[in-house]
């Protein structure tokens, strides 16, 4: 579970500052930085049969490149930029038709590409729906995790707007959720998830509302 770093000033999500694999946050690097970034890189991967002391040297440099955050409400799509002393700035989008995920994993992203395995000498790539469907799957288990750790918070929260704040956050989840599962054409998971929501909804009014 992660703490909360701020919330957004439309007071409909707070973002968290510890949790893995957020769709609403991301890093920016300037274009001046870009390139000496990639040369550190292969830097890093010509020193992985240097001596043990050289390879961590060389790996942390790359740990510690500086790069600064940005963030997106998934509420009000308000976009969240540091500027060089870490101060957020806040951007609104031009219309309600900008997307809301702007930070989301896109085709071929790099951790996509990490995952996969190289097709072993003769063997055929993995077909483009396939990968499609494990990507879809990879984020419904993700945004249901996501989901039911908001909600887990929402009984320690200090106050009743913590408690809404938490709760906004586990509707996000599992709504990013039930999208991936009809992606996936499961009806039988678009149900039970859906029926979650629901409950988590009733929940929150009965208690906390």
């Amino acid at each position: 579970m992660g703490s909360v770093v701020f919330t957004c000033s439309c007071g409909q999500f707070r973002f968290l500052d510890s949790t893995d694999d957020r769709s609403y946050a991301g890093y920016l690097m300037p274009e001046r930085e870009w390139w000496p970034f990639w040369d550190a890189v292969d830097q890093a991967v010509a020193s992985a049969e240097a001596p043990p002391r050289e390879r961590e040297r060389a790996c942390m440099a790359l740990r510690a490149w500086p790069a600064r955050q940005v963030w997106q409400c998934p509420a009000c799509g308000a976009l969240y930029l540091e500027d060089a002393d870490g101060e957020r700035h806040r951007f609104l989008p031009e219309s309600a038709a900008v997307p809301k995920d702007l930070l989301r994993p896109v085709e071929g992203d790099l951790m996509h590409l990490l995952d996969q395995e190289p097709p072993l000498p003769g063997e055929e790539p993995p077909a483009p729906e396939e990968d499609a469907r494990r990507r879809a799957r990879e984020r419904l288990e993700a945004c249901r995790r996501m989901g039911e750790e908001a909600y887990g918070r929402m009984y320690d929260a200090s106050s009743p707007s913590d408690a809404t704040g938490r709760y906004s956050d586990a509707k996000e989840a599992f709504y990013d959720a039930i999208q991936a599962a009809r992606e996936l054409g499961s009806d039988e998971e678009v149900k039970a998830l859906e029926a979650r929501l629901a409950h988590i909804k009733a929940v929150f009014r009965g208690q906390f509302s």
